[in-house]
């Protein structure tokens, strides 16, 4: 995931990943929020 990562970053100056980041910890939080676990897809959340 981390080579994935590195390409990503690369090839679109990190835009692209930036915005990927920011969807999926939104999607996260609005898991978290609904109190539902992860539908899965991207790094586990810590259980804060």
């Amino acid at each position: 995931m981390d080579l994935a990562r590195a390409v990503i970053s690369e090839a679109s100056g990190g835009d692209i990943w930036s915005s990927w980041n920011a969807g999926v910890r939104s999607f996260q939080l609005l898991q978290i929020s609904r109190g539902r676990p992860q539908a899965g897809g991207g790094a586990p959340t810590p259980s804060a």
